[in-house]
C-alpha cells in the first residue's frame, strides 16, 4: 500500500512486490524491530482500480465492506489510522512498568530500593497513567467498531475527538514511560537493558506528528469551539 498526491489530493494505491524495491534505510535509535523501510517506485502503471482517494475509503465508498463484509471498511480511513501506533506504545507502557516493577522488588535500604517513598510514588504515578490510556483506547476502539456496525457516519467532533485522544494516549504514556526510566539509574543505560529499549522506543512512538497534543489534538480544540477543522481528521 502506497500512500502518494493524486489529481484531487492525497490517495492511497495497492502495488504489486515486483514495482517497487524496499531500500534498507532503517537504521534508527527507537523501534528498530519495525522495519519502517523506505521504497522506490519507477515508472509502474497502477489501475485506477488499485486506488482510492484517502479521504473516501470507509466514508463516502464503502466498496471494501460491500466485499469482504467486515466493519473495518465502514471506519474513514484517517478515523482508522494512527490506533497501531497507539496500541503499540500502550503495549511499551505496560512493559516498562513491569520490568520496572520486577528490576525493584526485593531490593532494600536508603538509595533507589522498594523502600524508597519516591520509587513508590513514581511507580503508583506511572502505573495510573497507563492503565488511564489503556482504557481510554480500548473505550474509543469499541466505540468506533460499534458504531461502524451499525453504519453510522462519524461527525467531525467525533473524528476530531478520536484524533486527540490517539494523541493523549501516546503522551500519557510516554510521562509514564520517563518518570520510570529517570528512576532506573545507569545499568539500565546498557544495550542489554531492556528497560532503555523501553525508553527508546516510546520516544520513537511519540515522535509521530499525529502524535503529539499540538498537532494532533489542536483539531478538537478547533471543531469543539466551533471552527471548521483546518487538516484532514
Amino acid at each position: 500500500m502506497l500512500g502518494s498526491e493524486g489529481p484531487g489530493g492525497l490517495v492511497w494505491s495497492l502495488l504489486p512486490k515486483s514495482d517497487f524495491e524496499i531500500i534498507d534505510t532503517w537504521f534508527v535509535s527507537g523501534l528498530r524491530g519495525s522495519g519502517s523501510k523506505a521504497i522506490a517506485v519507477t515508472n509502474a502503471f497502477i489501475p485506477s482500480h488499485r486506488v482510492i482517494p484517502a479521504d473516501s475509503g470507509g466514508d463516502d465508498d464503502w466498496t471494501g465492506w460491500e466485499i469482504h463484509q467486515d466493519d473495518r471498511y465502514r471506519i474513514p480511513i484517517p478515523v482508522l489510522l494512527g490506533w497501531e501506533l497507539v496500541a503499540t506504545m500502550v503495549g511499551i507502557a505496560i512493559g516498562m512498568v513491569e520490568e520496572f516493577t520486577d528490576r525493584f522488588t526485593g531490593t532494600s535500604g536508603p538509595g533507589r530500593t522498594a523502600d524508597s517513598g519516591g520509587v513508590q510514588i513514581r511507580l503508583s504515578q506511572a502505573s495510573a497513567e497507563v492503565a488511564a490510556a489503556h482504557a481510554l483506547l480500548r473505550a474509543d476502539i469499541q466505540e468506533t467498531f460499534a458504531k461502524a456496525g451499525q453504519g453510522e457516519k462519524f461527525s467531525t467532533l467525533e473524528r476530531a475527538r478520536y484524533r486527540r485522544d490517539k494523541a493523549f494516549v501516546t503522551q500519557t504514556c510516554l510521562r509514564a514511560v520517563n518518570g520510570l526510566f529517570d528512576l532506573t539509574g545507569g545499568h539500565a543505560l546498557f544495550d542489554s537493558a531492556v528497560l532503555q529499549r523501553h525508553h527508546r522506543d516510546a520516544q520513537a512512538v511519540a515522535h509521530r506528528d499525529g502524535l503529539i497534543m499540538e498537532v494532533g489534538g489542536s483539531q478538537y480544540g478547533r471543531v469543539a469551539l466551533g471552527l471548521e477543522p483546518d487538516g484532514r481528521i
